[in-house]
This record gives C-alpha cells, sequence and structure tokens, in this order.
C-alpha cells in the first residue's frame, strides 16, 4: 500500500538508508554516504508532500516500511546539459531519492513504486519523468531500464568521480 510519509517514518526510512549504504559500500557503488540523504533532507521531502512509502499492510507481523519514493517536479540544475527525448523546457514529474529495504527487494516493490511514479505523473497532467542514479549503481539502473526508460546522458555531480546516468519515460495518458 502507498501513502505520503509522515514523520513516524523517518526512523523506518533512515533505516532503509543504512542498509542500502551498507550493500552500496559492498558493490563499489559511493552514490549515498554518512552525509546524503540525510534526515533533514526527507523531512523536507515531507513538507513538501512529496515522499511516499510503500507499506507490507500486514503481510508480516507488523505494518512494515519496506520502501520510499520522493516525486516532484524539482529539476536539478545539472540536468540542463541532457539530451532529454522530451523538449527540455517540457514540464516533467521527477525521481530523487528512492531505495527498497533488502529484505523485501525483488518482490516488485520497486516495479510498483515506479507505477506510482507514473500515477503521479499522470494526475499532474505532466506524462514525462525524468530521473538519474549513480554508473556505478547496477540494480537501479537495471530496474530503470526493465521499467521502460531510455537512457539519454550522463552528468557530473559535484564530489563524485563517477557519472551519473540520466534516465526518462514518457507516460501515456
Amino acid at each position: 500500500m502507498f501513502r505520503f510519509a509522515d514523520y513516524d517514518d523517518l526512523d523506518a526510512i533512515m533505516e532503509i538508508i543504512n542498509k542500502t549504504i551498507a550493500i552500496m559500500r559492498e558493490e563499489g557503488n559511493p552514490q549515498w554516504n554518512e552525509d546524503y540523504p540525510a534526515r533533514d533532507v526527507f523531512i523536507n521531502d515531507i513538507d513538501c508532500d512529496s515522499l511516499y512509502v510503500y507499506e507490507t499492510d500486514g503481510v508480516y507481523e507488523d505494518v512494515t516500511i519496506a520502501g520510499f519514493i520522493c516525486i516532484n517536479d524539482v529539476c536539478p540544475p545539472e540536468y540542463s546539459t541532457v539530451t532529454w527525448g522530451e523538449d527540455f523546457t517540457s514540464r516533467a514529474t521527477y525521481i530523487h531519492r528512492f531505495a527498497v529495504d533488502p529484505k523485501f527487494r525483488r518482490m516488485g516493490i520497486g516495479n510498483n513504486l515506479l507505477l506510482l511514479a507514473n500515477e503521479v505523473a499522470k494526475h499532474d497532467l505532466t506524462y514525462y519523468l525524468r530521473t538519474d542514479t549513480n554508473s556505478m549503481n547496477v540494480g537501479m539502473n537495471s530496474l530503470f531500464k526493465k521499467c521502460g526508460f531510455k537512457k539519454r546522458g550522463e552528468i557530473y555531480l559535484r564530489f563524485f568521480p563517477e557519472h551519473f546516468n540520466c534516465y526518462d519515460k514518457t507516460i501515456k495518458a
């Protein structure tokens, strides 16, 4: 079940972040670390009604946050250098900060979170999604491609020697 995140979810979200960072380190992926994404980033996402959580909804003993995704209209300035599938000035919906608890991976939750992003884009009348992930993030790169996103270019972000792959997807109305 999807819902907007609230402040009571922050501990569970940060637990997922910490588990994800440990896995990223094992895989040689420096995308996230102790500094980012920080709790205050998620507080801002909650304040802006752009953070969603996926709950297991009784599948296990307790209702558990199994994953989260930030979906909004905030375009990173670095995206201006990418040749997108639609005109860059086209109104788009953006995916940021997206993870699934490792114990719930390979259960379709990531796919479902991206389907939620599709629905949010339709609701916002954008019909167009944009996102990025570190080139070292094999799992997320694969998931975006599997879910119909097209790689449109690469960007470099401050403090990262590796590039980030940029993806987009047109949503059918």
